[in-house]
């Protein structure tokens, strides 16, 4: 009965970092779609963590980028 009603600080630290694409009605299947998703996770990573991150603008085809 060890530590029955004691309660345990935890000190673990948990980030999420979650990339975000679209699913353009032209591709096949979803491959291309994780790819963006897999890039934009590694931006969400490089830019600090704990945050989502879009496709880039310049990943979505047919759309203008941002720098138009």
């Amino acid at each position: 009965m060890s530590g029955h009603g004691r309660t345990r600080e935890c000190a673990n630290h948990v980030t999420v970092s979650i990339g975000v694409a679209l699913y353009h009605e032209d591709e096949f299947d979803l491959s291309p779609a994780f790819e963006r998703a897999d890039q934009a996770l590694y931006r969400a990573k490089e830019a600090g963590r704990n945050r989502v991150e879009p496709e880039a603008l310049s990943d979505q085809r047919g759309k203008p980028s941002a720098a138009t």
